[in-house]
Order: structure tokens, then sequence, then C-alpha cells
């Protein structure tokens, strides 16, 4: 057996792949350098392109590398997508074609000197509730100015609420129980889990 590859964009540095779960030849794909989401409707054969909202590219630094770190696929509507990144959390209600930016309620992290501001968001990774399609995402310290931020949204997030737990780490990555949705793990420097039910409003 041998692998084979299957090129995207020289601009766009792929670091990150998503499958939607509902279909196995429809990827995702994303990275570095440039904002935008790669998608193959044929098990990586052939792609096509769709840029991210400008809140994507840092404001103020053109050279900076535009980092996509989760992209997950919503496991009850394949249309619905959602990507975060150095720019905050994008959603795509029409299967990545168009994007929008859903950080109301997202706590920008305090600027020091003008790097800081580059990237005031840092969402490192969301996860979704197959069952209520809750979503939790992770916000990462920046210059350790503050620490990381856990937010869940019950509204395909319009608006994110913060989780209080005692959490102290400056960057999570998220997952969910599979057999118990309610139970959320938080790896950072070891693992943390929380049983967290939101009141859906």
């Amino acid at each position: 057996m041998s692998w084979s590859l299957n090129a995207l964009s020289e601009a766009n540095l792929v670091t990150l792949l998503s499958i939607d779960p509902q279909n196995s030849s429809t990827l995702y794909a994303g990275g570095a350098y440039n904002a935008v989401i790669s998608k193959s409707t044929n098990g990586g054969i052939t792609w096509s392109e769709s840029p991210l909202p400008p809140e994507a590219f840092p404001v103020g630094d053109d050279d900076f590398w535009v980092i996509v770190t989760s992209i997950v696929v919503d496991p009850q509507n394949s249309n619905v997508v959602y990507v975060t990144g150095s720019g905050g959390i994008f959603k795509s209600t029409d299967g990545g074609t168009t994007w929008t930016t859903i950080n109301s309620g997202l706590v920008p992290h305090t600027c020091i000197g003008s790097n800081s501001c580059y990237a005031p968001y840092s969402v490192v990774s969301l996860v979704i509730d197959p069952q209520k399609s809750i979503l939790y995402a992770s916000l990462k310290s920046i210059y350790n100015v503050q620490l990381a931020s856990i937010l869940w949204s019950t509204d395909g997030g319009m608006s994110w609420s913060r989780i209080d737990g005692g959490l102290k780490v400056l960057s999570a990555n998220l997952a969910l129980d599979p057999s118990n949705p309610s139970t959320l793990y938080a790896a950072s420097s070891g693992v943390y889990r929380i049983t967290f039910v939101p009141e859906i409003q």
C-alpha cells in the first residue's frame, strides 16, 4: 500500500481535515497563511475554496499566518459547518460556500503592545452536542493576560455564554463524551472533565 497526494492550493498550508459525519465523501480542509476553507465532495480528488470573512485576517499585519484550528460539521445538518481560528468563530449554512462571523459574546483579549491585538480571539476548538446541537468553544489566552475561556451556545452560535467551573489553563482542546454529551473534557497539560447541562431557553 502507498499514500497518494490530493493537492490543494499551494497558497494554503493545510494542517486540518474534517469529514462530514453524514457523507464520508465530503471533506473540509484548512490551515495557515490564507483564510480559506477547501471542500471536496468526491473524497479529496478535486477541491473548491471559499474565503472566510475579513475578521479572519488579523488587523494590522498582512503577513500574519491565519490559523484554522477546527472545522466541525453539524452531525444533524450537513449544510451547517463551523470554523474556529485566529479571527474567532465562523459559520456556514450552505455547506461551506459562504461564511458569517459569530463572535457575539466572545470577550477579546486585553491588548499589550502592538502584536497582541492581531488575533483578539484565538479560538482553539469547537465541539457540538450531537443530540441537542449545543456548541462548546475554547478561547486561548494570549500573552498570559487572562485564562482560557470555555463557552457554550444553544442558538447556533448567535450568542455565547461562559462556563464557570474553576478551570485555570491557558489553552484547552475540547471533546464530548459520545455516550453522554453533557460530559465535556478539556485537554491542557492534563485532562479535565465537567458535567454540564445548560438550560435551553
